[in-house]
Formats: C-alpha cells, sequence, structure tokens
C-alpha cells in the first residue's frame, strides 16, 4: 500500500478517474476532486504532495502549458532528491515528450489509455520503490532501554511494514552498517511523517535529541512527546515546549499513541493481547526506573567557565559571535544566525537553545513569521556578570 499524490489536466479526468479507481483498493489516492469542501486547495495541496510517497503524473499535450503541473513536478522533484527520496512516477498518455523537469526518468507508456492495464503498470511500478522510514523514534543514548520497549508496544500493537520504523539502538530498526549516520538522519527525519520523542532528565541538553527534534520542527512532521523521569510538558525543549506530552507511566498514553499511529500511518492496529500486555510492561517498567539527575542538576549549577569548556566548538563559535556582535542592540536575529552559520541549518536552533538552557543565552520574541515565533538572542544576565560585560 502507497499513499499516491495524482497530477493531471482537468481535461483528462475521465480516463485518469478510470485509472484511480481500479488503484483505490490498494492504495491512498490523493487528488484534487478529493479535496473536502472548503478547504484552502493551495495549502492542501501542497501538504499532500508533500507527505505522499509517490507522485504520479499524468503527462498529455497539455501538461506542456500548465503551470500549476510545472509547479507540482518542481516540488516532487525537490523531495525525492533532496528530503525524502519520493517515487516519481511519469506516465505518458499522449504521443509526447517527457516534461523537462522529469526528462531523466523512464516513463510509462500508457498511450493506449487502457484501465486495466495502466493501473496494472503503476501498481508495478509502486511496488519496485525503496520502502522510506515513517516513524522515528526519537531518544538519548542513555535511554535505549526505554526506547527498546516503546518500539515493541509499537510492533505488537500495529503491523509495522519492514524498514519504516527507525530507532538507532534496537536491532532490526539501526541504520545498515556502513551507512553515514548524520546524512542518513537528515534524509529520513525528511521522510519520516512522524516523531516520537522519548523524554527523559537524559534527554536534558542532548545535542542529538535537539538535532532530531529540530529537524522534526523544520519539516513540519507530527511530534509526539512521550515523557518519563518526573519530566512535565513545560520541560519539552525547543519549539514544541508546551505541546501536550504523554507520560510513559500511563497506559491510557501508549492506547492514545497506538490510535494516532493507526490514522496517521495507516498502519493496522492488531487486537490480540500480545500488544496489550506490551503496554501494561512497558507502564510498570517506567514507573519502577530511576532516573539519576545529579549530574543534571551538578552542571546547570557549574560556573560559566566550566561549561564553556565543556560545550563543542560551533556553539562556542555561536556564542562568541553574538558576544562580539551584541554591542547596543538589545538581541540578535535568528535570521541573522542562520546567514552567519548556515552549514548548522536545522540544528542551529538547538544548539542556541542549548546555551540558553545552560545559562549563556536569553531570548525574545521579536516577531512571527507564518505562524511561526521570531527569536532574537542575547547574553544572559548572569553571564554577562561573570564575565564583566
Amino acid at each position: 500500500m502507497a499513499t499516491v499524490y495524482v497530477s493531471y489536466r482537468s481535461t483528462e479526468r475521465p480516463f485518469v478517474e478510470a485509472v484511480m479507481s481500479r488503484l483505490e483498493p490498494r492504495h491512498t489516492i490523493r487528488i484534487d476532486y478529493k479535496i473536502p469542501v472548503g478547504a484552502d486547495w493551495r495549502s492542501h495541496q501542497l501538504e499532500e504532495l508533500l507527505t505522499s510517497d509517490v507522485f504520479l503524473v499524468f503527462v498529455s499535450h497539455d501538461t506542456g502549458g500548465s503551470d500549476f503541473q510545472s509547479s507540482e513536478m518542481g516540488a516532487a522533484r525537490f523531495c525525492s532528491s533532496v528530503l525524502d527520496g519520493k517515487l516519481i512516477i511519469s506516465a505518458l498518455i499522449d504521443d509526447v515528450n517527457p516534461p523537462r523537469p522529469l526528462a531523466h526518468l523512464d516513463c510509462l507508456d500508457l498511450r493506449n489509455r487502457d484501465p486495466d492495464q495502466a493501473a496494472k503498470a503503476i501498481d508495478e511500478a509502486i511496488a519496485q520503490r525503496k520502502p522510506r522510514v515513517r516513524l522515528f523514534i526519537s531518544h538519548a543514548h542513555r535511554d535505549a532501554d526505554l526506547a527498546s520497549r516503546v518500539v515493541e508496544v509499537i510492533s505488537t500493537g500495529l503491523e509495522v511494514p519492514a524498514k519504516e520504523l527507525r530507532c538507532t539502538s534496537v536491532p532490526g530498526y539501526q541504520l545498515d552498517l556502513g551507512t553515514m549516520a548524520p546524512e542518513a538522519l537528515r534524509r529520513e527525519l525528511g521522510s519520516a511523517a512522524c516523531v516520537v520523542a522519548v523524554l527523559t532528565p537524559n534527554s536534558l541538553g542532548n545535542d542529538w535529541v535537539l538535532f532530531e527534534l529540530g529537524a522534526a520542527w523544520a519539516n513540519a512532521k507530527v511530534s509526539i512527546p512521550l515523557l518519563a523521569g518526573g519530566l512535565q510538558d513545560k520541560d519539552i525543549p525547543g519549539p514544541f515546549r508546551g505541546a501536550a506530552g504523554g507520560q510513559l507511566s500511563s497506559a491510557a498514553t501508549l492506547d492514545h499513541m497506538i490510535d494516532q499511529l493507526e490514522k496517521l500511518l495507516g498502519w493496522r492496529q492488531r487486537t490480540d493481547l500480545a500488544g496489550r500486555n506490551k503496554r501494561y510492561e512497558l507502564v510498570d517498567y517506567v514507573k519502577a526506573k530511576t532516573f539519576p539527575r545529579d549530574s543534571i542538576e551538578d552542571e546547570l549549577r557549574a560556573s560559566f567557565a566550566a561549561k564553556r569548556a565543556r560545550i563543542g566548538s560551533k556553539q562556542g563559535q555561536v556564542l562568541d559571535y553574538i558576544t562580539a556582535k551584541l554591542g547596543q542592540r538589545p538581541h540578535i536575529g535568528q535570521e541573522e544566525l542562520a546567514r552567519q552559520f548556515a552549514d548548522l541549518k536545522p540544528a542551529l536552533y538547538y544548539r542556541l537553545e542549548m546555551l540558553r538552557l545552560l545559562g549563556f543565552l536569553d531570548r525574545a520574541n521579536i516577531g512571527e513569521s507564518r505562524g511561526v515565533p521570531v527569536w532574537g538572542w542575547t547574553l544572559s544576565d548572569s553571564y554577562r556578570r561573570e564575565v564583566g560585560l
């Protein structure tokens, strides 16, 4: 089963609809005549294109003159090559050359316009696609035990397709040997429809957890925070702070998560007792588990000189830049920092957040862009005092 976004010219709707009716029993079809009444169709179609597994474009005589189809093909090619490896199927239904944005691809020859043969050819092309990660489990290395049990809860509660779940610490769900981890994780976080974040005291200030949550935020994915070790919603890091988190010590949270993943990912829910027993086992395990907090509290109470010696070189460069450029300005804007540290991309915000959690920086909301806060960053009063600024 795949989620298929369909691009076509409206003049070809009778043939396209006949083909889609034959594919619908096996796949989720996203096409313009299914857009809900009253929806903002531009935003709706963009979201459906971005979150689909397959981009299917019917190329006819009219395609070359369609600005909208050209835009769809450009967006699909960007997703395929940069974000998520989306499968693109170019289907010729008239005697025309392939469109320029997709000229590098082999095309299906559907010029005989036989709906049965067309559906069969498209089905076979979809079957050849490489599986992509759709659910990513983010966690601190020290919480590998919890992550493993969360994976058990999900895999016994849902029918998880092969290679569509990633958890880097759990055998069977890890990266392949020899894989370049940062690049692979960036790509998989771009393709994932959902990120489940296991957050405990071990997550506070953890580089990789912040990076993974940053990538999830930047790609506008659904994120489900699962909390343990006394953490509350107010402790959720970064822009997800204040989001509704669920407690891992609650069976109701795990039931809700399974229901949510079933709807979001289309993975069928299992009805046997094995899945429910795994949820109860995880709840009991979390209730009995203790989390050492002393090292974290010691780190937060340490002097700035000691903290500065332990932060990474990139964070040190960010801190030095803010210190040097602040002058009489109240804040350094996020956009200026993004230009200066373009190599950090989504991870920049989370390095800034870590500096804030360690007491080096403060931040203020200095505006809004597309409904997302724009942050300004400055040195904290306590850091200024310690270094004599």
